[in-house]
């Protein structure tokens, strides 16, 4: 299987996911519709979890640089998938949930700070136009700023207990940074544009841009719209995740450099 074909497939999963969370279980009643939204949810991030889990394995977690991300990747969406499963069966606590939100999101700036070195780290440059870079950054900026900004102020601003206002904090700041870092995967996707590389740093780019939609969701889309748009984004998110993950072990296979 091809990593084009992996792509397509979580596409195609992402779809299927969305028209059964919209058709199907919104139209049961509760608790079924509670217990199958939950199911769906979690199912998607720990298919992305075991395929970072795997991914990085394959690369001997953090002996060597690449693994370090995938490890890295994996802590976020197994404490995301554990997080949300304790949450919703009632068996969290808040302080729990907390702790897992700001080691989860401090994973997440970690890895995509990992992946938007690779370029650097593997001896190379983006050999296109500076005004092209320099784009690409100040469009994600901006992106980052007007998507993620409200949250911050209103977390600023909030009257939460301290653990809970840190982990709010947390999670918006990861939200900027990794917004802001798929800039560089851009780059290193146009840099290793047409080699096998290139579905790896595409898949990442696609989770984060995932992930932008189920943040804009609130603010930007009518209320009867913000459910559907969520789940599309966090579906695309972990979906991405695992098809960049099964592109990253091709390449390791066909012995393409694993960064």
């Amino acid at each position: 299987m091809t990593p084009k074909t992996a792509l397509l497939i979580a596409v195609s999963i992402v779809v299927a996911l969305v028209a059964a969370d919209a058709f199907v279980v919104y139209r049961l009643q509760d608790p079924q519709r509670y217990v199958a939204h939950t199911s769906l949810r979690a199912l998607a991030q720990c298919i992305a979890a075991v395929a970072a889990g795997v991914t990085a394995a394959r690369f001997h977690w953090v002996s060597e640089y690449v693994g370090r991300g995938w490890t890295l990747l994996f802590v976020l969406y197994a404490l995301l998938a554990v997080s949300y499963v304790l949450n919703r069966s009632g068996l969290g606590t808040p302080a729990l949930s907390d702790v897992l939100t700001i080691v989860a999101n401090v994973a997440a700036i970690g890895a995509f700070w990992l992946f938007g070195r690779a370029l650097r780290v593997a001896g190379l440059r983006f050999y296109g136009p500076a005004i092209v870079k320099a784009g690409v950054f100040i469009a994600a900026i901006t992106v980052a700023c007007v998507l993620v900004m409200p949250t911050v102020v209103e977390v600023w601003r909030s009257n939460a207990g301290g653990l809970s206002r840190a982990a709010d904090f947390v999670s918006a700041v990861a939200d900027m940074l990794t917004f802001i870092l798929v800039a560089p995967l851009l780059l290193t996707l146009w840099s290793f544009r047409g080699g096998q590389l290139s579905w790896v740093y595409g898949c990442l780019a696609l989770s984060t841009i995932g992930w932008m939609i189920n943040q804009a969701a609130n603010d930007l889309l009518p209320a009867v719209a913000v459910r559907d748009a969520q789940m599309t984004g966090l579906f695309l998110a972990c979906l991405a995740v695992a098809a960049a993950a099964y592109s990253q072990l091709a390449a390791s296979r066909s012995g393409v450099a694993s960064v």
